[in-house]
């Protein structure tokens, strides 16, 4: 969030000139519940330590 907010601010103290500045992506949601899941199973098998 913050580095939309610089973009915007930098673009509007340069006088709006060019293209207005578009936010970044961020992560999806249900990505990371899906990250989480496989993590977990990884670790109930073993095939991962917990903390890592």
């Amino acid at each position: 969030m913050v580095v939309d907010l610089l973009a915007g601010a930098n673009w509007q103290r340069a006088g709006g000139k060019g293209p207005k500045p578009k936010p970044i992506n961020r992560p999806d949601a249900r990505a990371e519940k899906r990250r989480r899941e496989y993590v977990g199973r990884l670790q109930r098998l073993g095939l991962l330590k917990h903390g890592g």
